[in-house]
């Protein structure tokens, strides 16, 4: 069903074994169809590769060390998307095996299984797509006012899966590699893959990979979906990240940790006002909301939320002195309802920058001074009012 634009294309006699042409060199027409949307060429006729590098799956390996926990892995997707100014989150389990003809190549396979799916209602900015890709510097190391613009803890995501993608704006297309297996076209120099200005014939030519994201149960334009695929038993043999497979039960137990504490969270967040945890019925192929919790706050509370956030982003985009940054403090009320009609009214308060120097070790100061330290001071207290 691909069709190849190019009419210069030479193909191979029909009677050469497919396997024994790609070995002489040949291109699948896959792969000649996807040419059209790759982002960035990674090679150059310089020289020949040579230089220090780490071997990506180690790296991810000491993160995950790091970062031991998957339980925070969800808190950090939800960090990540309050960070990008969303408004609300999905987070879906998709326990289907999909269709696997449309795809990009056999490699792919694998990915076309159960996943986990997250979902949020702002699409990635062009710096965005730069941080996520940085391993232990997002574009948020200089911006403690995101706490996880798609920095290093993204990387938590590695726990249960070992090639994580997202779909963006419904136009670009981003797959994470480390393994150089999965994706087309992925090496260790280059691992993973872009996809630019997905077209309508991308998606009929694709089509099975293009399901996986979910568009016909959410809205992709100007919005994000991510997907991990669970790391199977079969992966998790031959995986240089972990060879523990995740399994189905694990990512629905994470999910009720975050249903436990969904409304504390929405509490300290920025911008979220929605967290809702869904599920793919395996047969029907139905979407089925097991549980949200709402965030209700006023528009003058949303506004001042909104400004403490932008003082606090502009002290840090300024590199402000400690003694430079102001005290800020914002009380607000929220009021919180989940989808088992639990109502909870919370009363907040967050406050930035130190109202006394005095009281600051000297120590602290000049360690902030030197960059030293890439903290902010700033806290939150909540207290349940009813």
């Amino acid at each position: 069903w691909i069709k190849v634009k190019d009419t210069s294309v030479k193909y191979c006699h029909a009677d050469i074994p497919t396997e024994v042409a790609v070995k002489l060199g040949s291109v699948p027409k896959r792969h000649k169809a996807l040419e059209r949307y790759a982002s960035n060429i990674c090679f150059t006729t310089l020289g020949s590769e040579f230089g220090q590098k780490e071997k990506l799956t180690s790296r991810i390996k000491s993160i995950l060390n790091a970062y031991p926990s998957e339980k925070e892995m969800l808190k950090e997707l939800l960090q990540n998307a309050d960070d990008a100014k969303a408004t609300e989150i999905y987070f879906v389990f998709d326990p289907r095996e999909h269709q696997a003809d449309r795809i990009f190549d056999d490699k792919w396979i694998p990915l076309q299984g159960p996943a986990l799916c997250v979902y949020n209602n702002q699409p990635f900015t062009e710096d965005d797509v730069r941080g996520i890709q940085n391993l232990g510097r997002g574009t948020k190391e200089g911006n403690p006012g995101k706490t996880g613009q798609y920095g290093i803890g993204f990387n938590s995501v590695y726990h249960i899966t070992d090639c994580p993608s997202f779909i963006s704006n419904n136009d670009i297309l981003c797959i994470f590699d480390p393994h150089a297996r999965y994706a087309p076209g992925s090496t260790s120099v280059c691992p993973g893959r872009m996809f630019r200005d997905l077209d309508a014939e991308f998606r009929t030519q694709f089509s099975d990979v293009l399901n996986l994201y979910l568009g016909d149960h959410f809205k992709l334009a100007g919005c994000t979906m991510f997907r991990f695929p669970i790391r199977n038993v079969e992966m998790a043999r031959v995986s240089e990240i972990s060879s523990v497979p995740a399994s189905d039960r694990m990512v629905q137990n994470l999910l009720d940790k975050l249903r436990a504490d969904g409304a504390e969270l929405l509490m300290f967040l920025n911008h979220m006002e929605k967290i809702s945890i869904c599920e793919i019925e395996k047969n029907t192929g139905d979407l089925k909301v097991l549980y949200s919790v709402t965030a209700k706050i006023t528009d003058g509370d949303r506004l001042k939320r909104k400004q403490f956030h932008a003082s606090v982003i502009d002290s840090v985009t300024r590199k402000k002195q400690l003694s430079q940054i102001p005290v800020q403090q914002i009380t607000y009320t929220m009021d919180m309802e989940d989808s088992e009609s639990n109502l909870t009214t919370g009363l907040v308060c967050n406050r930035s920058g130190f109202s006394n120097m005095e009281k600051v070790s000297k120590s602290v100061i000049s360690a902030h001074k030197n960059e030293d330290i890439a903290l902010f001071p700033r806290g939150g207290v909540a207290a349940c009012i009813s």
